[in-house]
């Protein structure tokens, strides 16, 4: 024999809520547009990780030189990696590691903006803001929303 529950459907619906089904649609293009530029910034960083020799000098210096500077394209690459693909695992830790992500991400363009004195480092600050600030607002649904719907069949 089973027994009827007190809660209606609409509350089983709310208590199985995906967390993809949390995000907006404008938050699913940012995913994807990170994605494409992380993959186009790894791409890129693969091209330009060997300096001219001119700029580099020669033996210890150019060696230096270069793990530096893909050591830096790395860095940057696995930041921006941070700021997606936590969310399209949807892992609970999720907003949190975009927020961490996020700030360092900010705080290198900031502190370009001020050594280069050019606003156009403000551009990824200002652009990447509103999908920061929406799934900042979704941090505590994201942390009490299942993974992924089950499929009851």
């Amino acid at each position: 024999m089973e027994q009827a529950t007190i809660f209606g459907e609409e509350f089983q619906e709310f208590a199985t809520r995906s967390r993809k089904e949390l995000l907006p649609g404008y938050i699913k293009v940012y995913t994807i547009f990170l994605l494409l530029f992380s993959i186009i910034l790894f791409l890129g960083s693969l091209e330009i990780s060997m300096p001219p020799a001119e700029a580099a000098g020669t033996g210890a210096d150019a060696r230096a030189y270069a793990v530096g500077r893909i050591l830096g394209i790395l860095l940057i690459v696995s930041l921006v990696i941070l700021l997606w693909a936590p969310v399209m695992a949807q892992v609970k830790w999720a907003i949190s590691a975009v927020t961490t992500s996020y700030f360092i991400v900010a705080g290198m363009f900031l502190i370009s903006a001020i050594l280069e004195k050019s606003v156009y480092f403000l551009i990824p600050i200002v652009v990447l803001a509103p999908y920061w600030l929406k799934l900042y607002s979704l941090r505590h649904d994201w942390k009490a929303a299942v993974p992924h719907k089950k499929k009851v069949g």
